[in-house]
């Protein structure tokens, strides 16, 4: 991909800067999801293109993105316990959840032994996060 992105002040100067980079299809699609699972909504081009960028030239870890993004959600308690789960597996691991794991996670949230953040970092120390994302994108830090 190739960028141009003009920046022009109140008083019309511009200044203009280049960029070309590639992004990975399957990390785009990822951070996608990032969007639409966490955020509920589409990704906006410029917001997925910087995000992605990001990850990309190791200006942050996968791991960091994903935590921005749970981050602007920490507070929502209009999210249910359950869809926040779901969103975990889905967001994070890129799959359905497994039944028992399921359970036990949101039993652990309305037991209050466990924090959402707290979730969020257990889905990201994960074996299968760690084999699955993190691998798959070649995303050596």
């Amino acid at each position: 991909y190739t960028v141009k992105i003009s920046i022009v002040d109140r008083k019309g100067y511009s200044a203009e800067k280049t960029y070309e980079y590639t992004i990975k299809k399957d990390l785009g699609s990822y951070m996608s999801g990032l969007y639409k699972e966490v955020l509920g909504r589409h990704p906006d081009h410029k917001g997925l293109i910087d995000n992605t960028n990001e990850v990309c030239l190791k200006k942050h870890t996968i791991k960091q993105m994903v935590r921005t993004f749970y981050d602007c959600k920490k507070n929502d308690t209009s999210i249910s316990n359950e869809a926040y789960v779901r969103s975990l597996y889905r967001a994070i691991l890129g799959r359905d959840y497994d039944q028992g794991g399921y359970d036990s996670y949101v039993r652990a949230l309305n037991n209050r032994t466990r924090t959402r953040s707290q979730l969020v970092d257990e889905f990201l120390a994960s074996n299968e996060f760690n084999n699955t994302v993190v691998k798959n994108f070649n995303l050596k830090y």
